[in-house]
């Protein structure tokens, strides 16, 4: 995990106010991967609309992501792989 990720890391769990744990980084490797697990920790503190929940923290977390990175955002998607693609 380079340094970059790090950053995108913080930004994401700063934004919408969660902690990714150890484990969870783990299984994440596309922009998708890192959307799922946000949602899932937003879901477990009390976000009930799912569907609706996983569409903003995609756009969100790609609009992050474009910014840390000084990217356009149309260029990412929910299968652009962190590191390789973007990273």
């Amino acid at each position: 995990m380079g340094l970059e990720f790090v950053e995108i890391l913080l930004s994401l769990e700063n934004h919408f106010g969660i902690s990714i744990s150890d484990d969870q980084l783990s299984s994440i490797h596309t922009v998708g991967n890192i959307s799922d697990e946000i949602t899932k920790s937003l879901i477990a503190h009390g976000e009930i609309d799912t569907s609706f929940l996983r569409t903003n923290v995609l756009n969100e977390t790609i609009q992050i992501i474009a910014k840390e990175m000084r990217l356009n955002a149309n260029a990412i998607d929910q299968h652009s792989r962190l590191v390789g693609d973007i990273i």
